[in-house]
Formats: structure tokens, sequence, C-alpha cells
């Protein structure tokens, strides 16, 4: 299949938002699309576990790696020394592994991954060339609510492959979603990961993952026969496309880090300080149709447009200098907004209203942004 809608169900604390974000990643990374979620990352750990080499996926991987990092040092250094005597050509290799996902840590810092948290109109998460994780779907899309299901979403998933989205969503168990969403589904993923209790989390932590993946029709007789299902064998060999297991790696560390599982969706709301609206961070904003969130979503606000003054005032783009009183005049201190952003958005505007514009390159970015508020 090209385009994709996977179900991750799995009881509780069984890794299921773990293995939505790491499939996820990896199919971002895989197919080169923006990352959409419905819940709270941190990207700066994002970027350092895209960062990670791939020797990090196996036990004592990041140990091993220091010690082929040491050994890449002495033998780039010895060549050095021949080069030095004449005695050979200079060496040409490299000292540390490739990141495993350059392009997550691309899209981690330059805005490529949207964070929408709108559970009235989930089909602001549908947009085009992404891929979605759509974490609590057995909340967000209770099969006993089926009435209340948006027919423009159940559009969007139909035809979700005209629009080249690949979908991830997570459950307690199948019957949880409604059912028509839950026939879209092509693959389910299941988890039966084991957790402990953390004396200092003081709540389960996995220990040993343990995921299976079925097609959708495999996955329904598999769940319907019990004696199969407490069958291991049967159900790895004979039932499962593929199976992953065994303990957690450092790269699997480092994840967890991204997110908080203990987060509740129907807090999220405060910790972006805006209510029930949405956070288009995205590059890729630019390629979305006109009136894109407008004609989706009734909770639009202009203020909330990713690339306005307004919004990287109360958003995070800007951090204010510490003063209990809003002020709309006040400065700001250093921005998280890289200068390239700043000089994109002041040459749109330039085009838009024929300015003729000055040169954005020798101007600070606290220049750039006057401008760009000036002029907006």
């Amino acid at each position: 299949m090209i385009f994709l809608i996977i179900g991750i169900v799995g009881s509780i604390g069984s890794g299921k938002s773990f293995t939505q974000l790491k499939q996820g990643l990896m199919y971002a990374e895989e197919r080169q699309k923006q990352l959409v979620l419905n819940f709270p990352i941190n990207l700066d750990e994002l970027y350092i576990y895209a960062r990670t080499p791939i020797i990090y996926d196996i036990p004592f991987g990041k140990l091993l790696y220091e010690f082929k990092k040491f050994y890449r040092i002495i033998k780039y250094n010895f060549f050095l020394l021949l080069h030095y005597l004449r005695l050979c050509k200079a060496p040409r290799f490299r000292i540390s592994d490739p990141p495993r996902m350059p392009w997550i840590a691309y899209l981690s810092k330059t805005g490529g991954i949207s964070i929408i948290y709108n559970p009235g109109q989930l089909e602001a998460l549908m947009i085009p060339d992404s891929v979605v994780l759509l974490d609590e779907a057995g909340i967000l899309l209770n099969s006993r609510e089926f009435a209340n299901t948006s027919k423009k979403l159940l559009s969007d998933l139909a035809q979700s492959r005209k629009d080249g989205v690949d979908l991830f969503w997570c459950a307690q168990f199948d019957d949880q979603v409604d059912r028509q969403f839950r026939m879209l589904t092509q693959f389910f993923i299941h988890c039966q990961s084991l957790s402990s209790f953390d004396k200092v989390l003081k709540r389960p932590k996995l220990k040993y993952k343990q995921i299976f993946w079925f097609s959708a029709d495999v996955y329904q007789r598999w769940v319907a026969d019990l004696k199969v299902r407490s069958d291991y064998l049967k159900t790895k060999f004979a039932y499962a496309i593929k199976c992953e297991e065994g303990v957690l790696s450092d790269s699997d560390r480092q994840l967890f880090k991204v997110y908080n599982s203990f987060t509740r969706l129907d807090t999220v709301s405060s910790f972006y300080n805006f209510g029930n609206t949405c956070s288009i961070n995205t590059i890729f904003q630019q390629k979305l149709p006109p009136n894109y969130y407008k004609d989706r979503l009734s909770l639009y606000r202009p203020e909330l447009d990713p690339l306005s003054s307004e919004y990287q005032e109360h958003y995070g783009y800007w951090s204010k200098k510490k003063n209990p009183t809003h002020n709309n005049s006040s400065t700001f201190e250093s921005s998280s907004l890289d200068k390239s952003s700043l000089i994109r958005r002041a040459l749109q505007i330039s085009r838009t209203k024929r300015l003729n514009p000055p040169l954005f390159k020798s101007m600070e970015p606290k220049a750039i942004q006057a401008w760009i508020n000036k002029h907006s």
C-alpha cells in the first residue's frame, strides 16, 4: 500500500503512543512528508532523537558507538600523520555516523511539524501530503457517538490517498472507535509491551516492547479467536505480518523524552495557552489551497496565523521581556524563528503589496520583524 490508515491498539500502558510516534516518524522520514499531531511534543528532544545514529537501536548501542567513534579518531589521526609524511593520501572517511532521520531533524528546526488539538473538528488534522498521528481516537471518535462523526472527516479519510495522507490512530481496542472509521483501516498494530511500576514516576514504566503487525481482515479473525491470541508462536508465525520485540534501546529511551506519555489530552489546551484552537506551525502551509483553514475551522482566528506578528507575540515565536503588563509596543528578546524565515515572510509581504524591499540580509532579525509589523 502506498498510502495507509493504520490503527494501533492495546491495553493501557502497552506502548501505543510510543509505537505511534516511532512509526509516524519513520514514515515521515521515508516519504519526506510533514508531521501532524494532536498531542504536544518537545521539538528539541525530537531533534536530538533524529540526529542519533542507527547503532543506538541495539542494546548498549550508545556505548558501542562511543568505542567505534574512538577507534575512528585514532585511525583518522594515524592516516593523517602518514599523509603529512607523504606516505599516503589524506583520509576521507567519517568519524561520526550519519543521523538516523535527517528529514525529521530538518522539520524540527524549520517548523515543518504541526500540533493541532481541536476535538470538535478533527478534519483540521487532514493536511495534504502529511503523516497524521491521532492519539486517543477511542475518545475523539467513540463508537457510541457515531452520529456526531463529521461527514467531512469521513470524506477526508475515504479520500486520504488523493490528499497524500498517512494516518496512525490509537485506541485501547478496535471496537472503541466508530465502525466507519474502523472499516477504512488497512493495517492494525497490536501492542503487548510489558510495564512495571516505577517508584520515581509513581506510574507504570515500559520495560519490554512486543508489537505485532496484522492486515485488517486477519486482525479481526485473530481478535475473535481467544485460543489463537494466547498462542505466541501461532500469532507470530501464522497471523502477524511482522513482530518487533526486545528490551528498550538507547534510541527508545531518547524517544520517550520527546513526548509526555502522562499528559491528558482533555487538558492539553492549557499547554498551548489558547484554548480550543490549533497551532499550524509548518513550512508547507503555503502549498495548501487558499482559505484552507478558514473553510474548515469555525474557530479560525486571523491572529493565529503562524506568520503574523500577533501569533509570534503570544504563542512562543518570540520570548517577551519580563513585564507583567502586556504592551503591543514592547520589545522582544531572542527569536526562535531563524532569520531566513523572517526574510521569507518579509519578501512575501513585499510581493503581495508591491513594495520595494530593503536588503534584508544585512538587517538584524529585530529590524526585519519591525518592518513586517509595520507593513503587515
